[in-house]
Formats: C-alpha cells, structure tokens, sequence
C-alpha cells in the first residue's frame, strides 16, 4: 500500500487472486442508453473468485438520481452480501480497463475500508493473458456483520456545499469538454453548460489507449492545466470532483490520489442533479409581493 490509490499489474493480483487473499469485485457498469447488461456479461465471465458488485442496486432507493451513495447501514448490508469483511485486500476491476472500478474504490473508501485497490487494464488486461475465467453467478459466503467502520465523510460533497463552496474549494469537472461547454446534451437533465466557478479536466484526458491510467507525472500535469495552479498550491486546496452522474468523477478522485495530490472528495450529485436543481427554479412559480 502507499497513499489509498494504489493501481495493481495483473502480474502483482494474480498470486493474490490465486491464493485467494484478496476479496475481488466485478465493478462492471453500463449506462442504460448502451446496449450491454454488467450483470450478463458477469455471469458469462469474470475473473475467478470475483462478485459482482452492481453500482446501481448499491445506491439510493429514495432519489430518482442516478446511483447515488445509499446509506452506511445500506452499504455494510450490501458489501455484506457480498462476503467482503475488509479484512483482506479489496481488488476491483471493471470491463473497460478504467471506468466504473473507482466509483467502487471511492465508495468503500468513503464508507470507511481502507486497502482498497484497482487492477490496472481491468478484465481486458487479465483476458490478454489467456487466464482462465469463471463463469455463473459466483459465490460468497453471506456476513451477518462486518467490523466497525469510520466512514471518512470529507471525501463527499451535497448540493449545498457546492452552492456554499468556499475560496479554499476547487470544483473540477470530469465530463467531456463538449458538455462542459454546453454544446452537447445532458443523459441526465434537459439543462446544459457546467457548475459556476468550475474548471474542465475530462476524465479521458488521464488515460491511455486501452483503459489504462496515465502516468503520475502525466496526471499532475493535465491538473496543472485545467486549473492553472502548480502542484504545490494544488495540494492546498480542497479538490472537488464532478461530472455528469459521479462515474468520471470518481476517475478524477482515483487518479489525484494516485499521483499525490490527497484525498479528494466527490459531488455525488454531479451534474444529473445540479442541472435538475436548475430545471426546477426556472419553472417554480414566482411569488407576487402584493
């Protein structure tokens, strides 16, 4: 372990996996205009010993937002479900090579578990190497308890702290620069554009051909850039990832990690509910004083 983000080589996890001293997760996520089923393809192949891990049944039931965070007790009972006490190394992995895997590793981070790791190309990297895959459901012993957990509540932001951001607070944002702009829609709202005091660092700008993460000196620099701050003055500030629904966002957190720049927290909202928040005050009602 080094700072919390640590990204593993398929040749460091597969002693792991083998040995079966790492609790493995499926992260394989899907947005509901794409044509694949995380879940199908799952149980048509995942690496040995690995369960799947649904990001949106793990969320909040009482929002129509998307996946958003549920609840503590929710989440031990789901992680529960899965077998995972935290007493072993958490490797995650997702079907892209590096896209859903850090909303997952940002999620059991903020909920208080500490080893927590991503296997770097994810399930495409293990398939290159002709390892054997596993088929089915998968299985995991069912937990009735978990150990006590000191969720670290600074790595997420509500609605009102970005309303209420402060001058120590940076607000990036991990879309496409194109939605960031405004010149292409929203999955999530009808409203477009970006957050008000906000900068743009695509998450895509942090990777490689093949879902692969970029350098960590590549990485501060690409920071360097869209915020026009040195590394130094980076590390001062508290860093606020965004994007449309928290996916990218949690790229943005994994990779500033990574690369030393601290911990940084995530809108959880992003800007499915922002842009909701601004379609709802264009067309409340106006009060008359009389």
């Amino acid at each position: 372990m080094t700072n919390g983000a640590d990204l593993l080589s398929v040749d460091e996890f597969l002693p792991m996996q083998q040995a079966g001293s790492a609790d493995i997760l499926d992260a394989g996520y899907y947005a509901a205009a794409e044509p694949e089923n995380a879940a199908a393809l799952y149980e048509a192949g995942h690496i040995p010993g690995a369960r799947f891990f649904d990001i949106e049944a793990c969320a909040d039931r009482n929002t129509a937002l998307p996946h958003m965070l549920p609840t503590q007790q929710e989440f031990s009972a789901y992680i529960a479900s899965l077998g995972v006490t935290g007493r072993k190394p958490i490797v995650i992995y997702d079907r892209h090579g590096l896209r859903s895997a850090p909303r997952v590793w940002w999620s059991l981070r903020r909920f208080g578990f500490d080893d927590v790791r991503i296997l770097s190309g994810g399930f495409p990297a293990w398939i290159a190497r002709n390892l054997p895959i596993e088929q089915g459901q998968g299985k995991a012993a069912r937990l009735t308890a978990l150990p006590h957990l000191k969720p670290r509540d600074h790595l997420v932001v509500a609605y009102d702290g970005i309303v209420a951001l402060q001058a120590k607070d940076l607000l990036i944002d991990g879309r496409p620069a194109d939605r960031f702009r405004g010149e292409a829609s929203e999955p999530w709202t009808k409203a477009r554009g970006a957050i008000p005091n906000s900068c743009s660092l695509p998450a895509s700008a942090l990777m490689l051909p093949g879902g692969l993460l970029k350098s960590d000196e590549e990485i501060l620099k690409a920071f360097e850039a869209a915020t026009g701050l040195e590394r130094a003055a980076l590390r001062e500030r508290r860093l606020i990832a965004t994007c449309g629904s928290g996916i990218a966002a949690a790229i943005l957190a994994f990779a500033a990690q990574k690369a030393g720049l601290g911990e940084m927290a995530v809108y959880d909202g992003s800007f499915a509910e922002w842009g909701r928040r601004q379609e709802a005050a264009a067309i409340a009602p106006q009060t008359v004083a009389t």
